[in-house]
């Protein structure tokens, strides 16, 4: 299915010029309408129903992943435990705050990865409508309405453009601050959740 979307995707690949104010109904442009599955119409225009389909996907196949390396990682655990430990509250406790702590973990990396994900790929329409409200010209609605931005490599651009600018952001942003302040937080909620 993946493979059948972006082989649609770089089919309909043709540059097309439209007047300004022309609305496409894909009676002429068929591959023009087919791209209107790339449009940005989900939780608030953060994601189109496409690419809902593609990151449900990915979010399983990690989802996956991650659940078959833990119950591995974890009865290995188990297994090499001595059989007097096995029985033993303090261990079995342990052992579930190890659990615990991964499911927890594992949660939070795949809501950060979707949540990134979803916004690396409308990252060309958060840049065009901060030119919009910089500029004010029509240079921005013109390249919104491209077909090139709407096909499949138009989210690859959009993707890579996110990444340099998360790469950018590393010489403004203290990410090694932010990210101790998260983890900070969070030890002190895990410390009142067991105190109470």
């Amino acid at each position: 299915m993946v493979g059948r979307l972006l082989l649609d995707g770089y089919r309909s690949t043709r540059v097309t010029y439209l007047p300004r104010n022309h609305r496409y109904s894909g009676r002429y442009w068929p591959q023009a309408a087919a791209s209107a599955n790339w449009r940005s119409t989900l939780y608030g225009g953060l994601i189109s129903p496409l690419a809902l389909d593609l990151l449900g996907i990915a979010i399983l196949i990690l989802l996956f992943h991650e659940a078959g390396n833990a119950v591995i990682g974890h009865l290995e655990y188990a297994v090499m435990l001595p059989d007097a430990s096995k029985s033993d509250p303090e261990y079995v406790r342990q052992f579930n705050n190890v659990v615990n702590s991964h499911v927890l973990h594992t949660v939070a990396i795949i809501g950060g990865v979707a949540i990134t994900t979803a916004l690396a790929l409308e990252f060309d329409a958060l840049m065009l409508d901060i030119v919009a409200v910089m500029e004010g010209g029509q240079w921005s609605g013109q390249v919104s309405e491209s077909l090139e931005l709407q096909l499949t490599y138009g989210k690859v651009i959009s993707a890579g453009l996110f990444l340099l600018a998360v790469a950018g952001m590393r010489y403004v942003v203290p990410w090694q601050r932010v990210s101790g302040l998260i983890e900070t937080g969070i030890a002190s909620l895990r410390g009142t959740r067991s105190d109470s």
